[in-house]
């Protein structure tokens, strides 16, 4: 008789189903965010950590949010992430200054190129200014 892998109690139903090399009582085999019964969710099932998740709260949690606007690769749910504001997004790894390389710690001041997206640090002088060529004005003519 076959044991179940969640409630370790003995299967006696007629159903049941076989996922993860165990078997389980159609009942037991639940997502770990929402509780909704993956039988009844789909016939996909993703494991992570230890945790059995339907396909919805798998990619809500850990699939491709969004591009790290340093490297350009995805960024998932579950990576450690800086946010520099809601649209920008880098990998904790990547947050370092285009110049000097030195990672950013929490409350470094930096600037962000907006053409290119480059950060770059202020206190190393690392901050690339684009100088001001003086305006050129026209001289009234004396009368």
């Amino acid at each position: 008789m076959a044991t179940c892998v969640k409630c370790t109690a003995a299967i006696k139903d007629h159903f049941f189903l076989k996922a993860l090399d165990g078997y389980w009582h159609e009942s037991c085999l639940c997502c770990h965010a929402c509780d909704g019964n993956l039988s009844q969710l789909g016939s996909s099932l993703y494991f992570k950590h230890g945790n059995v998740f339907c396909k919805n709260d798998y990619l809500r949690l850990f699939g491709p949010t969004a591009k790290c606007a340093a490297c350009q690769n995805q960024v998932y749910g579950n990576d450690l992430v800086i946010r520099k504001d809601s649209e920008t997004v880098y990998h904790f790894s990547c947050f370092n200054c285009t110049n000097c390389r030195r990672a950013f710690c929490v409350g470094d001041k930096c600037v962000t190129d907006k053409i290119t997206g480059k950060v770059f640090c202020l206190d190393n002088g690392c901050r690339q200014t684009k100088e001001r060529k003086p305006r050129k004005t026209k001289k009234a003519k004396e009368t």
